[in-house]
């Protein structure tokens, strides 16, 4: 019944779901002016207790050096390397974090036991196990009925196969 300790039935294997955000492109600035400034650690933190998102802010502007191979925000690694991050720049980077925030927050509380599996540019990745009581169709049917409040430009959702399966393993062992 079971191969690798994982469910044999093929309904019974897991989802993965990718979701990209959409908006605009960017923010421009006709007024070079605003595009040129540059904001400090300091004043990012003050704006971080401004809008009334500390946590955030606290991601981006950590002295902890990474050591570990893990990898940092990248803007982290331009706030340290510059001493600033340009308005615009940031700006961008508030906006993306708030609606992954949001995603995030409905994802995990629809599916239950869903898994974040990282983001990528404008593109994040959930594992969703499978449930009896959740067809492909409840999901497709949940994402489209919130598309449009999330921000949703597209999604995708596949379902492992044994290959998937089988090369997850050899390349953890």
């Amino acid at each position: 019944e079971r191969l690798f300790d994982v469910p044999s039935h093929p309904r019974s294997l897991l989802n993965d779901l990718e979701i990209c955000m959409g908006g605009t492109a960017s923010i421009t600035s006709e007024n070079t002016s605003i595009a040129e400034i540059s904001l400090t650690r300091e004043m990012i933190g003050l704006i971080g207790r401004w809008l009334g998102n500390e946590e955030r802010i606290k991601t981006l502007i950590s002295c902890t050096p990474v050591s570990d191979g893990a990898s940092r925000e990248q803007l982290s690694e331009q706030l340290f390397r510059d001493g600033g991050i340009q308005l615009p720049v940031f700006s961008e980077w508030w906006l993306s974090k708030q609606k992954f925030s949001e995603i995030d927050s409905f994802i995990l509380s629809s599916f239950r036991g869903a898994r974040y599996q990282g983001c990528n540019g404008l593109s994040i990745r959930y594992q969703l196990p499978y449930d009896e009581g959740l067809s492909l169709a409840d999901v497709f049917g949940l994402l489209e009925g919130n598309r449009s409040r999330l921000g949703i430009a597209e999604y995708s959702i596949s379902q492992s196969t044994l290959e998937t399966i089988f090369n997850h393993f050899a390349a953890n062992s």
